[in-house]
C-alpha cells in the first residue's frame, strides 16, 4: 500500500469505535457479533501487513484509552471465567490482542505507554485462572484448538512475550512464577499434532524470553530442570512414535530441539543435558532425519555438551559450516 491516507481515513475511527461500543454493550445479536468479528479482523490484518510503515497511524488508532479499557474488560472477564465469555466475544479480543502485539514489537517505547502496561496486567490475570490449568489438561486431545484454547493458550503468551522493557519485567517474571510449574505438571504432552506445537512454542516462548537472570537463579533451577527432563521425555517419545503424518512429526521434533537449545548458555542445564546422555538421541536423530532447523539447533546443544574433538568427528566440517551460514544468512 504506497498511500497511507488510505490507512488514516476517519472510516477506520469509526470502525474502532463500533468495536468501543459493541464491547462495552457485550450485545447478544448475532448481527453486532459478525460486525465485531469483521472489524477486529480487518484491524488485525492490516496491523499486521502495515504497522512496520505506518506505525504512527496505528499508535493513533490503537493507543486510545476508551479501547484498551474495554479490551482489558473483556481480558479481565475471560480470567475470570472464560466459559461464561461466548467464543464470538473471544474471538473479537483474540483479534484485537494479535493488533496490539504487532504495533508494539519490538518497540520499548510503546511498550512503556501505561496503557499498554493495563494490557500486560490483564493478560497476566488469565494465567492465574482455574479455567487455565483446567484448559491446559487437555491440550492436544485435539488436532485444532477452540477460539478459547488459541486466546489461553497461544495469544495472551505471545502477546505477554513482547514485554521486553525492563520497567515492565516484573510483570514478565511474575507470570512466569505461575506458569512454569503449572506447564511441568501438565508435561510431557503426548500427541502429535498442530495444537501440541502451537502450545508448547508459544508458552516456551513467554518462560524463555529474557530469562537469564531467572535460569540463573537457584530457587528456579528445579523448576526449569524438570522442563528440560519433559523435554527430552518428549523428544525420545515423539522420535519412536509411527506418525501418520511425518511433516507434523518433524514440526514438532523442530521444536522440541530449538526449546532445548535454551538452555546452553548456563552451566547448571548443560551439566543436566549431560546427564541425561541427550549426545547419543540427538546424534540419531541428525543421522535419520534431514532437516537443516533441526540439524541447526542439535548441533548447538552439541556444541555445548561435547567436545571440540568429538564434534568434529559427527559430520563433515562443511556440511556444519553450511547449516550455520544458511540460518546466519536468513536472520
Amino acid at each position: 500500500m504506497n498511500d497511507p491516507h488510505v490507512l488514516d481515513h476517519p472510516i477506520f475511527v469509526t470502525l474502532r469505535d463500533t468495536l468501543v461500543s459493541f464491547l462495552h454493550d457485550n450485545q447478544n445479536n448475532q448481527t453486532m457479533y459478525q460486525l465485531a468479528k469483521d472489524i477486529s479482523s480487518l484491524i488485525s490484518n492490516m496491523t499486521f501487513k502495515f504497522v512496520n510503515t505506518y506505525v504512527d497511524i496505528f499508535k493513533r488508532l490503537l493507543i486510545y484509552k476508551p479501547l484498551i479499557n474495554q479490551v482489558s474488560e473483556g481480558i479481565n472477564k475471560c480470567a475470570q471465567n472464560i466459559g461464561n465469555v461466548s467464543e464470538e466475544f473471544v474471538e473479537v479480543l483474540n483479534n484485537l490482542l494479535f493488533a496490539y502485539e504487532k504495533l508494539i514489537h519490538k518497540r520499548l517505547d510503546i511498550q512503556d505507554d501505561p496503557s499498554i502496561t493495563i494490557l500486560f496486567e490483564s493478560v497476566a490475570k488469565c494465567f492465574l485462572s482455574h479455567n487455565y490449568e483446567e484448559m491446559l489438561e487437555h491440550i492436544g486431545e485435539h488436532t485444532e484448538m477452540s477460539i478459547r484454547e488459541e486466546f489461553f493458550f497461544e495469544r495472551c503468551p505471545l502477546f505477554l512475550h513482547q514485554c521486553r522493557s525492563q520497567h515492565r519485567r516484573h510483570i514478565l517474571n511474575d507470570v512466569r512464577k505461575i506458569l512454569l510449574p503449572l506447564f511441568n505438571k501438565r508435561l510431557p504432552l503426548k500427541q502429535v499434532n498442530k495444537s501440541v506445537i502451537t502450545v508448547l512454542g508459544s508458552i516456551c516462548a513467554v518462560i524463555f524470553i529474557c530469562s537469564y537472570g531467572m535460569m540463573n537463579n537457584e530457587a528456579f533451577y528445579d523448576q526449569y530442570e524438570k522442563l528440560l527432563s519433559h523435554l527430552n521425555e518428549m523428544l525420545s517419545n515423539v522420535y519412536s512414535i509411527r506418525s501418520e503424518n511425518d511433516l507434523i512429526k518433524i514440526e514438532l521434533i523442530q521444536e522440541i530441539v530449538e526449546q532445548m537449545s535454551n538452555f546452553i548458555s548456563i552451566e547448571q542445564y548443560i551439566g543436566k543435558m549431560k546427564e541425561l546422555q541427550l549426545s547419543a538421541r540427538l546424534l540419531t536423530i541428525v543421522d535419520d532425519i534431514q532437516d537443516e532447523a533441526i540439524h541447526f539447533q542439535i548441533y548447538r546443544i552439541l556444541a555445548a555438551i561435547l567436545t571440540e574433538k568429538d564434534i568434529k568427528t559427527l559430520a563433515s566440517p562443511d556440511k556444519i559450516v553450511s547449516i550455520f551460514l544458511k540460518k546466519i544468512i536468513n536472520i
